[in-house]
C-alpha cells in the first residue's frame, strides 16, 4: 500500500483558492482543494481557503440611501469551493482553520462548500474555526452553508474554537445552514 508524506505549513502559511470581484462585476466559484498524505499540520495564523468574493466599495461620501441599487449595480458571487484534509493527524495553530464561503456586497452569494476532514487525531488550537458560509450584505439573498464532516480518533478544539455552517443575509432571504457531524471513531471529542 501507498503512504504519503507528511504536509507541513509554518506559522502565516496560507493554502488558498479564490475567485475576487473588486468594484464590477460578479465573482466565480473558489476551487476545490485536496490535501492528502501523512500528518498534515499548519502553523499559527494559517489556513485552507476556498472563496468567492463580489465587492462593491464606495469611497468617499457616497449616500447609500440616496443610491438605487437595482439599477446601479448588483453583483452576485460563486460558490465556495469543496475542501478535503485526508491522512494521519491533521493539526491547526492558533488562529487557524478551515474556510469555505460566500461572500457577496450588493449581490447573492452562492453556496459554501463542503468540508471534510478525516485522520488520525484533529486538534485545533486556540481560536480557530472550521466554517462554510454564504454571505450577502445590503441586497440579495445568501446561498447555502455546505456540510462540514470532521472524522478522527480524537477530536479536540482549543478555546474560543469552532465548527459552523451558516446562510445569512441582511435584508434578502437566507437559505440553510449545511449538517455538521463530528465523529470520534476511537477517542473524544473535547
Amino acid at each position: 500500500s501507498f503512504s504519503g508524506g507528511d504536509i507541513s505549513f509554518g506559522d502565516d502559511s496560507l493554502v488558498l483558492s479564490d475567485s475576487f470581484s473588486f468594484f464590477d462585476g460578479n465573482g466565480g466559484d473558489g476551487g476545490d482543494i485536496s490535501l492528502g498524505g501523512g500528518d498534515i499540520c499548519f502553523g499559527d495564523y494559517s489556513g485552507v481557503y476556498s472563496v468567492s468574493y463580489s465587492f462593491f466599495v464606495l469611497f468617499g461620501g457616497v449616500d447609500l440611501n440616496s443610491l438605487v441599487v437595482g439599477d446601479i449595480f448588483f453583483w452576485n458571487c460563486g460558490y465556495g469551493g469543496d475542501i478535503s484534509l485526508s491522512g494521519g493527524d491533521i493539526s491547526f495553530g492558533d488562529n487557524s482553520g478551515v474556510y469555505s464561503e460566500s461572500f457577496s456586497i450588493f449581490g447573492n452569494g452562492g453556496d459554501g462548500g463542503d468540508i471534510s476532514l478525516c485522520g488520525g487525531d484533529i486538534f485545533f488550537g486556540d481560536d480557530s474555526r472550521v466554517y462554510s458560509v454564504s454571505y450577502s450584505f445590503f441586497d440579495g439573498n445568501a446561498g447555502n452553508g455546505g456540510q462540514i464532516s470532521l472524522s478522527g480518533g480524537d477530536i479536540s478544539f482549543g478555546d474560543n474554537s469552532g465548527v459552523y455552517s451558516f446562510s445569512y443575509s441582511d435584508s434578502g432571504n437566507a437559505a440553510n445552514g449545511g449538517e455538521i457531524s463530528l465523529i470520534a471513531r476511537d477517542g473524544d471529542i473535547i
